[in-house]
């Protein structure tokens, strides 16, 4: 009988004022230290659905499918107390419903790997002898880590907040990215899960204007490269500025300005004017030259690649069982399809003829096989969806969903909501003609919209949507 074996959530954005995991009072003001009612019916859902699982088998693991913290948009303090409430729900007695929880960080919470990373080369070099050659530091973790030995990381900053509550006085919550995976007992199957960032241009937008300026330099071919080439703007833009005070206060303006092309033109030529008049660029003297030169760059990397162009914002697509533009699409294969498959291949030697992918970030729940030359018995695509409300109107592609892997890695997704319907429900994506599994059958037998905690949780999220919508619309916009 197949058991539950992972769990797998994504952008939660705790600490964030729009994230329904994150308690906010009647004018919108973030209360870190309160659960959020929709947090509490989640833990709830959770517990009834490794309660599937029998007596013997081993315990599932949680995978924090990134942007578990919001680091862009809200202090560190606030999304680390965010995250304790959100610990303590999850894992309210010793007796853990999870054998590990592993993060694999995305966009938003990406200075968790940065900190991370940090501590594996430190380890690294104490493993070396004092007149060794030292390697460069590695900006990713193999795809197939063991985590029971050599392999094994750990994040000091979530594990030191999960540390604060007493039943987690022990815990070590570990850390990989930008993919982990593995394989099924007969070695023909892979599970890898990823975030998502990668699948959109804009995350590699430093190699972009490399490209720009150097027309020799190819675009990154591996993992390794595309992070190395691209992380910090990743941390900076994206993961760090909710820690820059006043400035990072302000941030959310950019934010709402990447939705209009209009609006985030406008905002980068103002920042154009201000870099022109406060540095100097050699070889150009008049700061109306600098201010020029500065805009077109602007124009040309920024705005063009980020305006009205991140997939989370497109949400009228013709085919909503698999919404994500045909730019997204493509941008996946070449991901899985050209720098997944040389990562396993130049670390494990090998590739799964068929794979189930599971990632998030584009806030749109969805599962979808699909036919793939790399992995000839198919490519499996979940997306976990988000717990974010971004705009006033209810937008049907927004939703949540947690995904459950039994051991011979079937994977199913349990939907929690989609904005306007609030129905929980099993999905399973399958290639055409087959039946479903054995485990979607049974997961499917734990979850009926009428009985509880579904019904619950239902009728808190639709609450709290609207109750988000409508301090969204007070504010005017998007976050």
């Amino acid at each position: 009988m197949p058991n539950v074996r992972w769990v797998c959530l994504s952008d939660l954005h705790l600490g964030e004022e729009d994230s329904l995991l994150t308690h906010v009072d009647e004018q919108g003001r973030v209360q870190p230290d309160v659960q959020s009612p929709v947090l509490e019916r989640l833990a709830a859902c959770l517990r009834e659905l490794v309660a599937a699982n029998e007596a013997a088998a081993p315990r599932p693991d949680l995978i924090l499918n990134g942007d578990l913290l919001e680091l862009a948009l809200a202090g560190e303090e606030t999304a680390a107390s965010v995250l304790v409430q959100c610990l303590a729900a999850l894992v309210p007695d010793r007796d853990s419903l999870f054998a590990e929880i592993i993060c694999v960080p995305g966009n938003h919470d990406h200075h968790l790997w940065e900190t991370a990373r940090e501590a594996q080369y430190l380890n690294y070099v104490r493993r070396q002898g004092a007149h060794a050659p030292l390697e460069p530091p590695w900006h990713t973790t193999k795809v197939f880590m063991d985590m029971q030995g050599a392999d094994r990381l750990s994040s000091e900053f979530l594990s030191t907040m999960a540390r604060r509550l007493p039943q987690l006085e022990r815990a070590e919550i570990l850390i990989a990215y930008p993919n982990y995976g593995t394989w099924s007992p007969d070695g023909t199957h892979g599970l890898v899960f990823h975030h998502g960032h990668f699948i959109e241009p804009l995350y590699r937008l430093m190699s972009t204007a490399t490209s720009l300026v150097f027309p020799d330099k190819k675009m990154p071919e591996t993992v390794y490269a595309l992070e190395g080439e691209n992380f910090a703007w990743i941390d900076f833009f994206w993961s760090a500025m909710g820690r820059q005070g006043e400035a990072g206060a302000g941030i959310e303006r950019i934010y709402e300005a990447t939705t209009s092309e209009k609006s985030l033109r406008a905002l980068t030529d103002t920042l154009a004017r201000s870099l022109a008049q406060r540095y100097d660029i050699p070889y150009v003297w008049p700061d109306w030259l600098e201010e020029q030169i500065w805009r077109a760059v602007f124009r040309q990397i920024l705005v063009r690649n980020v305006a009205g162009k991140q997939e989370r914002q497109q949400t009228e697509l013709p085919d909503p069982r698999f919404p994500l533009t045909e730019a997204s699409r493509k941008e996946l294969r070449w991901y899985v399809e050209e720098l997944l498959v040389r990562q396993m291949q130049q670390e494990a030697g090998a590739v799964p003829r068929s794979l189930t992918f599971v990632i998030g970030h584009t806030h749109k729940p969805f599962q979808v096989w699909l036919e793939s030359a790399a992995f000839p018995g198919g490519l499996t695509v979940l997306n976990t969806g988000g717990w974010v409300v971004e705009s006033p109107d209810p937008e049907p592609l927004r939703g949540a969903a947690v995904v459950l892997v039994d051991e011979e890695l079937h994977a199913v997704s349990v939907r929690l909501y989609n904005e306007g319907r609030y129905e929980v429900h099993v999905e399973e994506a399958a290639p055409p003609g087959a039946g479903h599994s054995e485990f979607w059958e049974r997961i499917r037998s734990r979850v009926a919209g009428d009985r509880e905690p579904w019904k619950s949780f239902a009728e808190t999220a639709a609450l709290e949507v609207a109750r988000r919508a409508a301090l969204l619309g007070r504010r005017g916009g998007r976050p």
